[in-house]
């Protein structure tokens, strides 16, 4: 698939620095948030490949390298596509058998980073494969809305693969309070049928990071060495909010900073450098992926959550104010 090629645009990836700076109710004697560090990638539904012209980082955008949002990633989500192999009797083949939603939790005491713990019942495919082989793997995408498919827009996705064993039974209890908490809803069934689920740590042993046609190798010392993005990290109710409750907003915002009169709009990531938006074109029916940052670095989820939606609701009063006029 190939990218549609917008010739229309006067340095692609970077707009122009006419537009005006995002109206930021908090902190006002900060630096403006100004279009013109913005990043856009285009491409149609159905390609999903950057475009010849694309500009993977304009000047002005600080961006976090793969093993940060390894890391980061790896802390935000509760849940991944699990795969384990198994051998096919009739030609001995070795084949993949995976599951999206797998829930996880992480135990901070395995390894020197957080280590992923999976629990499966006795009866259950990845525990029969396991048994045969230890080989598995953890393919981690952004939050996104639920009807948002995030390998339809190429959005980049983490996977690890390695090994896993057997959780210690001195660390039993923890992963399973941990699971209480962090996986409510299947806290009747592990106290039920405590006896009948299996713990399992994983290890990873090779990590990538995949954005559309581009895949780059994490080392293990680079993911153990990262720092994690604590507003990262705590994004998920900020994201679940934006595409619930803000969409008009952000259709506002995409506006005022990439210039696109837009119809659809989901957020699919915060860090404290900015957000990562992907829109869709009411007139060309393109779908474009924006990078926009902010105009401070955040310290925390809850300063993050504060100025965006301070700004943002400033902006739709503008907006609003402007169709009245």
């Amino acid at each position: 698939m190939k990218l549609v090629k917008n010739t229309n645009l006067l340095n692609v990836g970077i707009l122009s620095s006419s537009l005006k700076p995002l109206r930021w109710s908090h902190e006002s004697t900060r630096i403006g948030w100004y279009c013109n560090n913005a990043e856009r990638r285009y491409y149609s539904k159905k390609n999903i490949e950057p475009s010849e012209n694309f500009i993977s980082n304009p000047p002005g955008i600080q961006t976090h390298p793969p093993s940060v949002l390894a890391r980061s990633l790896l802390e935000l989500r509760k849940s991944g596509s699990f795969s384990t192999v198994t051998v096919d009797p009739a030609d001995s083949q070795m084949k993949v058998f995976g599951t999206g939603g797998v829930p996880y939790i992480l135990l901070h005491n395995i390894a020197k980073t957080p280590s992923p713990v999976f629990t499966f019942r006795s009866t259950q495919k990845h525990t029969e494969h396991i048994q045969h082989s230890p080989n598995a793997s953890l393919a981690l995408f952004p939050l996104t809305p639920r009807h948002i498919i995030p390998t339809k827009f190429g959005l980049w996705m983490i996977n690890f693969s390695g090994k896993v064993s057997l959780l210690e039974n001195t660390l039993r209890n923890e992963a399973k309070n941990k699971f209480f908490i962090a996986h409510p809803g299947i806290q009747q069934f592990l106290e039920e049928d405590d006896n009948d689920f299996h713990y399992y740590a994983f290890h990873p042993e090779k990590i990538t990071f995949k954005e559309r046609d581009k895949t780059t190798a994490i080392t293990l010392e680079e993911f153990e060495n990262s720092q994690v993005d604590e507003v990262m990290r705590d994004s998920a109710a900020l994201l679940k909010n934006l595409n619930e409750n803000h969409v008009e907003s952000l259709i506002y915002l995409i506006q005022e900073y990439a210039n696109i009169d837009s119809e659809e709009v989901f957020v699919y990531a915060i860090d404290k450098f900015g957000l990562n938006v992907v829109t869709k074109n009411k007139s060309t029916q393109e779908w474009t992926d924006v990078r926009i940052p902010f105009p401070f670095v955040m310290n925390n989820i809850e300063e993050c959550e504060e100025s965006l939606l301070n700004a943002l609701t400033k902006l739709k009063e503008d907006y609003t104010k402007e169709k009245i006029c």
